[in-house]
């Protein structure tokens, strides 16, 4: 008990001398300078507590913690490219009719399929009539019928993330699409390879 109290009175002048505790680390460059791992054992469950937005995070390159304000999400970087280190990006296309159609592959997204993974969350577009008739085919060119080939984006070779579209027998124009880009780095997702049919 005596070994262990001078010890700590060791510590406690230590620190009050030097204003640093080095633990495994006899050069401390903060208050508590730990060189390894710690535990704890308990603690309690804040989730309603309002009080407690702050979380704790960690700097890759120095080992420094701190905190940042709200739930851990990285704050958007402002740009809307692949390079952009956000969590998530919503970027607006203007696409034309059947845009570069199937088997060209679709409009570039210029989106990376490894980095992002694509949603798309709203379209408009303006319509002219392209049946020989000029009348409106009912049969075939209405929102959710079995012939319309609706906007999607689609991945083609692991490349970009490509805008695909038509309706059929309508021109398509002034086509605007949304699409809704997650950063692979922050989800959770399983291993999506091909299954068969058991």
């Amino acid at each position: 008990m005596t070994k262990q109290f001078t010890a700590l009175l060791g510590l406690f002048f230590a620190a009050t001398l030097n204003s640093q505790v080095g633990i495994g680390t006899t050069t401390p460059t903060r208050t508590l300078d730990v060189n390894g791992s710690f535990r704890l054992r308990t603690t309690s469950d804040e989730a309603t507590n309002t009080n407690y937005a702050r979380v704790l995070v960690q700097n890759s390159n120095t080992g420094d913690v701190d905190y940042k304000e709200g739930d851990p999400v990285p704050a958007a970087t402002g740009v809307t490219t692949d390079a952009s280190t956000s969590m998530f990006v919503i970027r607006r296309y203007l696409v034309g009719d059947f845009p570069v159609g199937i088997v060209g592959g679709g409009f570039d997204t210029g989106m990376t399929c490894a980095k992002w993974e694509a949603v798309v969350s709203n379209i408009r577009y303006t319509y002219s009539i392209q049946n020989v008739n000029n009348q409106f085919p009912t049969d075939a060119s209405v929102p959710n019928s079995e012939r319309q080939f609706g906007y999607m984006a689609r991945s083609v070779d692991g490349g970009n993330w490509r805008i695909t579209g038509d309706i059929y027998n309508l021109n398509e124009s002034n086509v605007t699409v949304d699409v809704l880009f997650i950063n692979k780095k922050y989800v959770a997702a399983d291993n999506r390879t091909d299954i068969s049919n058991p």
